[in-house]
């Protein structure tokens, strides 16, 4: 019986990563930095990296020069000349 149950498991999943995916948009931010852009609130950043793996991680902003964003996950790292009015809910400084 657990066996059967085992790919409503994974197909509920699937069906829960694909509609957080479906609320985020990749973007541009200059110099050929991409990320993916939460469409709703708060507005924030995603990892390019990792969200193609269907780990949706948000990207911490750091203070360094005009704008610098870093993934907590696998520590890429997203140099931005401007924000576009975003920010990162987990502020942090370096």
């Amino acid at each position: 019986m657990a066996i059967a149950f085992l790919p409503t498991l994974t197909n509920t999943a699937g069906f829960i990563i694909a509609s957080l995916k479906s609320q985020y948009e990749r973007i541009h931010l200059g110099d050929g930095v991409e990320v993916y852009v939460f469409t709703g609130v708060p507005k924030h950043y995603a990892c390019l990296q990792c969200f193609e793996k269907a780990n949706i991680q948000v990207l911490r902003y750091r203070r360094i020069k005009s704008g610098f964003f870093e993934c907590p996950a696998c520590k890429s790292a997203f140099p931005a000349t401007f924000d576009k009015g975003l920010f990162s809910p987990i502020m942090t400084v370096s």
